[in-house]
């Protein structure tokens, strides 16, 4: 039975403990916690003069283990957070999927879900994955996901593998 009905986000509440932390203190705080920073009043159309501002504004504020995968997408999209944010859609990734025509109920994303994430996370800026090459690594099995031959991620990855293999390259000769 093939459902073409997307299914409704889960929580990525059981990865907060896996990426960063520990559950009783990290999923309870929200990114505004983490990052000591706060934005503004999502109610004040001075502040949030638009709906995704708003819905950002209030995504912030929201426990990070209480945010759904669409959720997580919206805010990597917006460049928000992804400093504690890419960790748990990374784990995400790594993680188990779903597949809704066993019936099996479990934690895990479907391959929509799965497809969005990539999409969120290959929209970063290439300034963030230079300064997390760690989270690149992890990044980089999805790549071939989305298939671009160019663009600022494409660039960075090869200048990584250039630097990689100058590196390799130096070990060797020493």
């Amino acid at each position: 039975m093939c459902r073409s009905v997307r299914k409704p986000s889960r929580s990525i509440r059981q990865y907060v403990l896996v990426s960063v932390g520990d559950p009783h203190e990290r999923d309870l705080q929200s990114l505004q916690d983490l990052d000591g920073e706060d934005w503004g009043d999502p109610d004040d159309p001075v502040v949030a003069p638009t709906s995704l501002i708003e819905r950002c504004l209030r995504l912030r504020r929201m426990p990070i283990g209480s945010l759904s995968t669409d959720d997580l997408r919206l805010l990597l999209h917006q460049n928000v957070g992804a400093v504690f944010l890419v960790p748990l859609a990374l784990a995400l990734l790594e993680g188990p999927r779903l597949d809704y025509e066993d019936e099996t109920v479990g934690d895990g994303i479907d391959a929509d879900d799965e497809e969005d994430l990539v999409w969120a996370l290959w929209s970063l800026p290439d300034t963030y994955w230079s300064a997390h090459s760690e989270d690149f690594t992890r990044f980089e099995p999805w790549i071939e996901m989305v298939r671009p031959s160019s663009g600022p991620l494409v660039d960075f990855a090869r200048r990584l593998g250039q630097r990689q293999a100058h590196w390799d390259d130096q070990v060797e000769l020493s």
